[in-house]
């Protein structure tokens, strides 16, 4: 069939009076394109190719969905018995969780926050002991040594020596050393692997220095050969760490004493692992103070209490520094024996000793606390 001319003459001049621009931007003709582009969308096949992708889209969301849920379960169960600990710091926070699944993590989290005009923020719940405890260049000149293993630290040992030390000595520099382990064994303090958690230390001063035991330099068989009393080496061990442990935080304190040009002039000697039961002061004018229980048989005579000292900073260095320079000496006059009361005495010979009623009772790390130590001075009757 021939198309019909005469009706495409007709159109073709009643379109002559239409110019180009007209033809292509006249709203009567977008108009018209509308309806097409909607009716193809709409035919049946849009609408399967429509459906199709929102069908697709619905399937992923659901496979995320299911690997998010198994994660999350996973996530659960790896964190299940979990353990958060707070610590307050100067302006910080210690965070310390322990995970059965994944072990112990820790972190820290600022407390502290500047405005444009410099105001400070601080931890409402901080004391003026816990400002002060980071300080190296006080000017009341005295320094807080802290050595040994914590034990039950947070929980039981920190606040007494908020309340009995720091409180009393708030200008006081601070500073601690203590060992990267995780556990103890100490069969006569009924300590079996028992968990030790050294981070906790951070809680009262940033000076903490903590060695490896991969890095002890000193040969603890020579002193398992001198052994006088204990029954078990581990004990001999022990002692020697400590030792270790006072010459590396006198050994921290000496390097700020470099930085600030001076040195401290009174300085106390403190353990990790006890609960302190009686004020300290370390501004009483005593030269060399070591606390009067703990002596062997009970007889200051026969061996002095090697746990504690305060007092001038030269007895001091002898008390932290003399131990390991000495030992062989003290060996060959005694027997070749070695115990640690008596080699106290030994040490501090021509140290002016004050004897003074300090209390503090040793924290084991499953929690006993051996309140047979000593007898707490009971409190003044109105």
């Amino acid at each position: 069939m021939e198309p019909d001319l005469e009706d495409y003459k007709q159109l073709t001049t009643d379109d002559e009076d239409v110019s180009d621009e007209d033809s292509i931007h006249s709203e009567d003709s977008v108009q018209a394109e509308e309806p097409k582009i909607l009716l193809e969308v709409l035919s049946p096949g849009g609408a399967r190719l429509v459906f199709l992708l929102v069908y697709a889209c619905c399937a992923i969301a659901i496979v995320q969905y299911s690997l998010a849920a198994r994660a999350t379960k996973a996530t659960a169960t790896a964190l299940s018995g979990q353990n958060l600990d707070v610590i307050s710091q100067d302006d910080s926070t210690v965070w310390l969780a322990r995970f059965p699944a994944l072990g112990d993590v820790q972190g820290n989290v600022a407390l502290r926050v500047i405005y444009p005009n410099q105001t400070a923020v601080h931890d409402p719940n901080a004391t003026a002991a816990d400002d002060n405890a980071t300080k190296d260049d006080d000017a009341n000149g005295c320094a807080l040594l802290f050595f040994g293993l914590p034990k039950q630290f947070r929980s039981t040992v920190l606040p007494s020596i908020r309340t009995h030390i720091l409180a009393s000595n708030a200008a006081c520099a601070v500073y601690v050393h203590t060992y990267n382990v995780s556990t103890i064994t100490t069969h006569r303090n009924g300590e079996h692997a028992t968990p030790i958690f050294a981070a906790e230390v951070r809680a009262f001063t940033s000076n903490v220095i903590m060695d490896s035991m991969e890095a002890f330099p000193h040969d603890l068989a020579w002193f398992r050969r001198h052994n006088h009393i204990w029954q078990k080496a581990e004990s001999m061990d022990n002692m020697v760490k400590q030792w270790h442990s006072i010459e590396r935080v006198w050994g921290s304190m000496r390097a700020a004493e470099q930085r600030r040009g001076r040195e401290y002039a009174r300085v106390g000697l403190f353990r990790l692992d006890v609960v302190y039961k009686t004020d300290i002061r370390l501004d009483d004018g005593e030269r060399a103070v070591i606390p009067d229980f703990g002596h062997w048989n009970n007889d200051p005579k026969r061996g002095l209490n090697d746990r504690m000292f305060y007092g001038d900073r030269a007895y001091g260095e002898q008390w932290a520094m003399g131990r390991f320079s000495q030992v062989e000496a003290y060996v060959a006059s005694h027997a070749n024996t070695l115990h640690s009361e008596s080699f106290m005495l030994y040490l501090m010979r021509d140290v002016p000793i004050t004897l003074k009623p300090i209390c503090f009772w040793r924290v084991r790390a499953n929690g006993h606390v051996n309140t047979g130590d000593c007898q707490p001075p009971k409190p003044p009757t109105r």
